[in-house]
């Protein structure tokens, strides 16, 4: 690393842009801050919907961003999809 990388890098903590914790998981545990931003946006949901109010997919989005800002739409889409199916398919009863 030089001297202007370091620099850079530095004034995106001050700056807020970047989180020193984020850098110290390392490269392998990016996905696991994307993983955990997506679960703390899923309880988020879950528990405003507990409360019956209603949100946007937009402010859940801005939940996960708030986060882990490189989280993208449909990262969370497919997850969401994914706990939604495992949900209704873990309550569903069967009729034989």
């Amino acid at each position: 690393m030089n001297d202007r990388f370091t620099a850079a890098v530095e004034r995106a903590f001050e700056l807020g842009l970047e989180s020193r914790a984020a850098v110290r998981v390392g490269r392998n545990g990016r996905e696991a801050v994307v993983e955990a931003a997506i679960e703390s946006a899923w309880r988020y949901l879950r528990t405003n919907m507990n409360a019956g109010i209603d949100i946007s997919f937009v402010e859940v989005l801005a939940f996960a961003r708030e986060r882990c800002s490189g989280v993208t739409a449909e990262q969370v889409r497919v997850e969401f999809k994914k706990r939604f199916k495992g949900r209704w398919q873990s309550t569903a009863t069967s009729v034989v």
